[in-house]
């Protein structure tokens, strides 16, 4: 049975629940302006894996595994771990700050999940990254990423060494919403992971965490080249950078 969107879109898989919207005043707020350090591996710590079920809220997921990973993991008021109640309940309060109006509907933007951890306290300021390598050294020296962007069909299943099958040619299921905690640089540990013979040496590995459980990809995440990433994803996508976390 298919799901409509807030934005008159149809998906068949309603926890593709990401929905575009872009405010041109986030410009200003560039991340380029906060790096200084070169493209390098790094994964940042987390042992939270949620799982959205079968609703929408891919956004307030990918934004919970944010805060959850950042250099220093943020938790509840109570002290406990940020969990699938959290998430829904921030991809609740997303939907009021999106812009489309009331809530009753389906579906949020990554913006609206950003502004909505804002209001809880949990981060100051966020920034966009605009190109593949402001995005690649902002996740390898400021923290985990979030994502909006185009799921493909081929997406859905990665391989059993974790890849991430980035082919335009399947289709687009709809949009999607996840984080990415982390780089691989090493040729030795990207021919650990994928093996060789993809021809790929110096591009990175983007370390993914999706919210679909631990039983999708290797315990809930999945890698993905950055080509693939700039090429096929990025283009009308939405990277997110949390650059302040407060804890409570």
């Amino acid at each position: 049975m298919s799901t409509q969107m807030r934005d008159g879109t149809t998906v068949e898989d309603p926890r593709l629940g990401r929905l575009v919207e872009f405010d041109e005043r986030s410009r200003q707020y560039n991340v380029a302006d906060l790096l200084t350090a070169p493209i390098k591996g790094r994964t940042w710590y987390g042992r939270v894996r949620l799982d959205q079920g079968q609703t929408s809220a891919c956004t307030g997921n990918a934004r919970t595994h944010d805060l959850a990973f950042s250099p220093i993991p943020l938790k509840n008021a109570d002290g406990s771990p940020l969990d699938e109640t959290f998430a829904q309940a921030l991809y609740n309060l997303a939907k009021k700050y999106d812009e489309w109006p009331g809530e009753n509907y389906e579906g949020s933007s990554v913006l609206g999940a950003a502004k909505a951890a804002s209001a809880l306290g949990f981060i100051g300021e966020y920034r966009w990254a605009f190109n593949i390598d402001d995005y690649l050294q902002a996740i390898a020296t400021i923290g985990p990423g979030v994502s909006g962007t185009t799921w493909l069909n081929s997406m859905f299943y990665p391989r059993p060494s974790g890849e991430l099958e980035v082919d335009p040619s399947s289709g687009e299921a709809g949009g999607h919403s996840y984080a990415f905690r982390g780089l691989i640089v090493s040729e030795s540990a990207k021919t650990s992971i994928v093996g060789r013979g993809r021809n790929r040496k110096g591009i990175p590995l983007m370390r993914q965490t999706n919210s679909w459980d631990k039983t999708w990809g290797l315990n809930g995440e999945s890698f993905i080249w950055a080509d693939d990433y700039e090429r096929y994803l990025m283009p009308q996508g939405d990277q997110c950078i949390n650059t302040t976390a407060f804890h409570r």
